[in-house]
């Protein structure tokens, strides 16, 4: 599914700044989608994208605590801001998406 990976990509892209500048908030995300890069995507991507910030900021502390139980000497602040925000949506996606495939979220 073309859409849904460029939506996971634009997903990580918001994650990633929010987690730079520490703030997970509403205007945080408004201000991303306002930037001139992203407010032409499609609503269809840009749907899917929100779905999974808004799911990963809702549910970071559980997220946070499933990734560190198996990140065996790892911290989550010590993580790569990239590879914590792409495990972060995984997770989010592995435990609170029924709708999507395990198997297509581990692609």
């Amino acid at each position: 599914m073309k859409k849904r990976r460029k939506a996971r990509e634009l997903a990580l892209k918001a994650l990633f700044q929010m987690d730079i500048t520490k703030d997970f908030s509403e205007n945080s995300l408004e201000v991303f989608w306002n930037s001139d890069l992203f407010k032409f995507y499609p609503e269809e991507i840009k749907e899917f994208a929100n779905k999974i910030i808004r799911g990963v900021i809702k549910h970071k502390k559980e997220i946070d605590k499933e990734i560190e139980k198996v990140a065996i000497n790892w911290k989550i602040p010590r993580m790569a801001v990239v590879d914590r925000n792409i495990l972060r949506a995984g997770v989010f996606e592995l435990l609170y998406c029924d709708d999507i495939p395990p198997k297509a979220t581990i692609n």
